[in-house]
């Protein structure tokens, strides 16, 4: 019960400081935006003060805006992330229960497919599927790959290298494994 306690004072705590900075962050971009229309107001007109102007506009493009985007696109990341794992039921069923779930997925026939499949189109067919549940999301992706009965029928390395190129699987009479 108190771990309970201080675990939600702990969350609120943390959602109070996420708040907190992002309205410090909001602030601090609409003084940022203001300062630089003010900026442009008084741009110079001379080709010294010019130079120098546009050297420092350069470096601010290429350092402070970069650093801004990056964290920003980071930050959106996260939190998507987080809101999807929140709101997802993924998490609340027990590892058994979604690993019966995607073993029937990529395993067990499907009301349209042939009763005796060939040994390729059977072998296609499930690394068809594994690859669309692994596909999914990160959440599916790391939970498929550490159910070691769901990929003993590929090699981890075929696996992995699929993912990291970012090609569906091979499909057709080309196809090896």
């Amino acid at each position: 019960m108190l771990k309970s306690i201080t675990q939600r004072e702990s969350s609120s705590s943390a959602l109070g400081k996420w708040e907190d900075a992002g309205d410090l962050l909001s602030n601090a971009l609409s003084t940022y935006l203001r300062s630089c229309m003010f900026l442009e107001t008084f741009a110079p007109k001379n080709g010294v003060d010019a130079e120098h102007l546009a050297s420092r506009i350069d470096f601010s493009l290429n350092t402070l805006h970069t650093k801004l985007s990056e964290e920003l696109t980071q930050s959106r990341v996260i939190l998507a992330r987080m809101r999807n794992k929140t709101l997802s039921r993924f998490d609340s069923l027990p590892n058994e229960i979604i690993g019966a779930i995607f073993m029937d997925v990529v395993y067990a026939p499907a009301p349209g497919d042939l009763l005796c499949p060939s040994m390729d189109n059977a072998v296609r067919t499930i690394f068809q599927r594994l690859y669309q549940l692994l596909s999914v999301c990160s959440s599916w992706r790391n939970f498929g790959i550490a159910l070691h009965e769901l990929c003993n029928v590929f090699d981890s390395q075929t696996i992995w290298s699929v993912f990291i190129q970012g090609s569906p699987p091979p499909s057709g009479r080309d196809a090896t494994f």
